[in-house]
């Protein structure tokens, strides 16, 4: 059967795939670039389903079921806290996943194991092309391997998606089993750009201190933040520099434009921006469309720390919520509410700690937005550890660095002194206190 007729067999309207769900069974929503029809359609029938299994791993779309009032017919997960279900967790109507206590990003050969109950899987793409084979878009993640493993797929053929390169971006007709017609503007997760005043007022001071970090040459990674995405402007005089990282942040086809980035120098991939999201502004869309020069592959390989180490002077750029005086980094939440996720932070600040020439930075404002300092003696009871201290190379806030390198043989008090030193000048003598308390 030729690929045009199987589309016309599969179409189906968000109602129809919606009344075949049923209660006890689960569904997964595609990461980042969500659909929005059929999860919507599933909600108008909550007083007729129980128990229904709902993996949204990132919600980036305001689905009715983060509401009061769903809880019996879905009981949702999520493993990275947003805007829409950030309530929905604070009130644990939404359970966090920590996705079975393994990095799902680097074992990614057990997955296949830990996949086969997903009944349904739900996933935007693009018209087909000639040849019948979709685009999964620009959020890629771990999305071909749920389509692969799913029992049903569901696609949300979505005209405004756009098609990116990458061997695992793509997938042909016959893989899927119902095609939902849609017209909206695709919905992909967005960089926070809700900055507090204060860190607004630290953007020029920090983002000069993490240039003087980068050289020429330096394969980067950006990772998601109020603060790391105001970076990419100060690299604007920096040469040849490489891409290999998670997602992409705003200013990141500024600098391919203008030729800062080139990827001249990598030795794994290239003269390619390697990512498994491409998170760009609509009108940078039309540039990184089909653009040979940015590929997509799933999170198990860009966020594998093996092939994050195969580029030398890998520079892995992350942002802390806070950081205790031996250098253990936050990310995640502060004591049991979760305000983000992981991500891949620690994998890339291992794989940089791994490659020849490599480093990591840390980046936070001295104070959060009510004025407490993000430089603690110690994390609070139930805060997450993102990434060990080992792994914490070059802290950076707006009164300077503190260079945490070859540190294997200093005392805890002269590390915590150096991160006292960029500490907010009104709480550093209470943290001299707490060092003398704690250490003596």
């Amino acid at each position: 059967m030729k690929w045009q007729e199987q589309y016309k067999e599969k179409l189906r309207t968000a109602d129809e795939v919606a009344g075949m769900i049923k209660s006890g069974e689960t569904i997964c929503l595609a990461v980042m670039s969500q659909p929005r029809l059929v999860p919507q359609a599933l909600c108008k029938r909550k007083d007729e389903l129980e128990e229904v299994t709902v993996i949204q791993p990132i919600s980036t779309t305001d689905i009715d079921w983060y509401k009061p009032g769903y809880e019996t017919a879905f009981t949702v997960f999520t493993g990275f806290s947003g805007p829409y279900s950030r309530q929905a967790l604070k009130e644990k109507r939404v359970q966090y996943m920590i996705y079975g206590g393994r990095p799902i990003q680097t074992v990614m050969t057990k997955m296949p194991l830990e996949l086969r109950f997903i009944d349904w899987f739900i996933i935007p793409t693009s018209p087909p092309d000639s040849n019948g084979y979709v685009s999964l878009g620009p959020m890629l993640w771990f999305n071909r391997t749920f389509l692969s493993l799913a029992k049903r797929v569901v696609a949300e053929v979505n005209e405004r998606l756009i098609r990116c390169f990458g061997s695992a971006s793509y997938a042909h007709i016959s893989e899927l089993d119902y095609l939902v017609g849609a017209t909206f503007p695709p919905t992909y997760w967005e960089v926070s750009r809700m900055m507090s005043d204060y860190e607004r007022n630290c953007v020029d001071a920090v983002g000069s201190l993490v240039a003087s970090l980068v050289n020429d040459g330096d394969c980067i990674e950006i990772g998601t933040g109020t603060l790391t995405s105001t970076l990419t402007p100060f690299l604007e005089d920096k040469h040849e520099l490489g891409v290999h990282t998670e997602l992409t942040v705003p200013g990141m086809v500024d600098l391919h434009r203008k030729g800062v980035i080139t990827g001249s120098m990598k030795q794994f991939h290239p003269r390619k921006v390697v990512a498994t999201a491409f998170i760009i502004d609509e009108a940078d869309q039309p540039y990184v469309e089909l653009n040979p020069g940015w590929e997509l592959y799933e999170m198990g390989y860009t966020n594998d720390p093996r092939n994050i180490a195969l580029n030398d002077n890998v520079v892995a750029i992350n942002q802390a919520l806070l950081i205790d005086l031996t250098g253990q980094v936050a990310a995640e939440g502060i004591g049991h509410q979760m305000l983000a996720g992981a991500g891949g932070q620690n994998n890339f600040c291992i794989g940089a700690s791994m490659s020849r020439g490599g480093r990591t930075i840390t980046v936070l404002t001295s104070l959060d937005d009510q004025g407490r300092s993000r430089i603690v003696p110690t994390l609070p009871s139930g805060t997450p550890v993102s990434v060990q201290r080992q792994f914490v190379e070059l802290v950076v806030t707006e009164y300077g660095i503190a260079d945490l390198r070859g540190l294997m043989f200093t005392t805890e008090k002269q590390r915590a002194e150096l991160l006292i030193s960029i500490a907010h000048p009104d709480h550093r003598a209470e943290l001299r206190r707490e060092v003398q308390r704690i250490y003596g």
